[in-house]
């Protein structure tokens, strides 16, 4: 089955974009604990998208698409905003620094993500 969001580039269409996930993971074979994981780490995405390759400029818009099958889940998330370039990257100093985290995260929770 597939799910399709598209939501303005702008923090307050965060609130839009989590209820969405969670109708559409209502009949996902995952845990409480794991929709709420997957949750955040999608929001993590679309919210960085927002606010650093959009500026959060309402008049951009971000698109979600959900493809569940028996196996697994897979969210594609797409824009047309500055794109983040993984090999210019330079890991922030985590001790002097809140922000960054992100990409940690995400590769601990799933092991990969892809850029393309």
């Amino acid at each position: 089955m597939k799910h399709k969001l598209n939501f303005a580039c702008q923090t307050s269409a965060l609130s839009e974009l989590r209820a969405f996930l969670q109708g559409a993971m209502s009949g996902v074979s995952l845990s409480e604990i794991e929709k709420h994981q997957v949750t955040l780490a999608v929001e993590e995405v679309c919210a960085n998208l927002i606010i650093h390759s959009h500026g959060c400029n309402p008049e951009d818009y971000i698109h979600l698409e959900i493809k569940d099958s028996a196996q697994k889940l897979v969210f594609e998330i797409s824009d047309q905003g500055k794109a983040f370039n993984i090999l210019t990257y330079e890991a922030p100093d985590l001790k002097k620094s809140h922000g960054g985290k992100a990409k940690r995260w995400l590769r601990h929770y799933f092991g990969k993500e892809n850029y393309g």
